[in-house]
């Protein structure tokens, strides 16, 4: 299994710079599951990443890309619903539906969310970011 750190918000830190990361053990390669989250983006026909939560403030997913991802499976079953028309998303349901579009995209793709905080030292350096 490859441990991949999936960092969801602002990737690049130049808007917002708020960023959560997540950890995910999978059974591919970082360029394979890259490779197998293109493919699944092109089955459901859209792309979470370019299309989803790409403005500030903006965590909510419209029905019609909820009714895309259930004609191939993937239900949203644990969302935090906001109104008839869409859905309220979180960072870890954001990366949940990454990986399971990537399945589609490769059936072999096979992951767990995991938290590696034992390896993580926290070295101070409060006072270098302002």
């Amino acid at each position: 299994m490859h441990t991949i750190n999936l960092v969801v918000g602002d990737w690049s830190r130049d808007g917002h710079e708020k960023t959560e990361t997540i950890q995910v053990k999978s059974s591919l390669t970082l360029a394979e599951l890259n490779a197998a989250y293109a493919l699944g983006s092109r089955r459901v026909e859209f792309d979470l990443s370019a299309e989803v939560a790409k403005e500030y403030e903006d965590d909510f997913m419209l029905k019609q890309h909820i009714d895309m991802l259930a004609i191939h499976g993937i239900v949203c079953e644990d969302y935090n619903e906001s109104e008839d028309d869409g859905v309220g998303l979180d960072p870890e349901l954001f990366a949940t539906l990454f990986m399971k579009i990537a399945q589609l995209g490769n059936c072999n793709l096979l992951f767990e969310f995991v938290d590696d905080s034992t390896s993580t030292i926290n070295i101070g350096g409060y006072g270098l970011f302002y």
